[in-house]
């Protein structure tokens, strides 16, 4: 499995997570609109402090956000 991280801290920063790792529900219609194939096949996670992850997806200049993790149950860290 391939992660990357970009650090500020504890609880700060940027990660790129495979598919597989992540344990999410996409809204069907973003799967069914094509724009889930166009985004690849790697989530992109950003903290918000201890307040939570946002989860999504990019493509080119795009950020789809597809979840925002709370629980911080979506993926092991």
């Amino acid at each position: 499995m391939k992660k990357y991280r970009l650090s500020w801290g504890e609880e700060q920063g940027l990660e790129q997570l495979p598919d597989n790792v992540v344990s999410l529900s996409i809204n069907p219609f973003f799967s069914s609109s094509g724009r889930l194939e166009e985004c690849g096949d790697v989530y992109w996670v950003f903290w918000l402090n201890d307040k939570g992850r946002v989860i999504g997806k990019v493509n080119r200049n795009i950020f789809y956000i597809l979840a925002i993790d709370t629980k911080f149950n979506l993926y092991k860290h």
